[in-house]
């Protein structure tokens, strides 16, 4: 039998770590928000009282699913990239601390600290972006293009 051993792969740097998160997080965000959209708008829709909006008439419905969609990219992919970046760096760097926690630990205790930035950038824009999507009065008028 012939045995190859495989290269080992050097373990990557907590700085790299946090690069690769802030990609990957870019991307993961981006393409959530595409999909998620407009389900999301149909669904805030048939919540708001005394609305237009049914599921008897669903062309109504998801009409306009994407007006205002670019207020949530702009806030949900720097999110995105921020929360995995933090996460991913801060798990590297417990992990390389030895600290002897276990793996579910390392990873609940990297997204308790990625949490809040995540939240700081992102909370405002949810707010605008429901605004939208209700066509609420003051919020609609000239950001469907947006």
């Amino acid at each position: 039998k012939i045995s190859i051993n495989p290269p080992s792969i050097p373990a990557l740097t907590s700085f790299q770590e946090s690069i690769s998160g802030l990609i990957s997080g870019s991307a993961v965000s981006t393409v959530k928000t595409l999909v998620k959209y407009p389900l999301d708008t149909a669904t805030v829709r048939l919540q708001m009282p005394n609305t237009q909006y049914t599921l008897q008439n669903l062309p109504k419905l998801f009409s306009g699913s994407f007006d205002g969609i670019v207020a949530p990219l702009l806030s949900n992919i720097p999110a995105g990239a921020v929360f995995f970046a933090v996460k991913d760096a801060t798990k590297s760097a417990l992990k390389n601390s030895h600290t002897g926690l276990p793996k579910w630990a390392l990873t609940s205790a990297a997204v308790a600290m990625a949490l809040p930035p995540y939240w700081l950038i992102r909370n405002p824009s949810e707010v605008v972006k429901t605004r939208i999507q209700v066509r609420a009065d003051g919020y609609y008028e000239g950001m469907s293009t947006i």
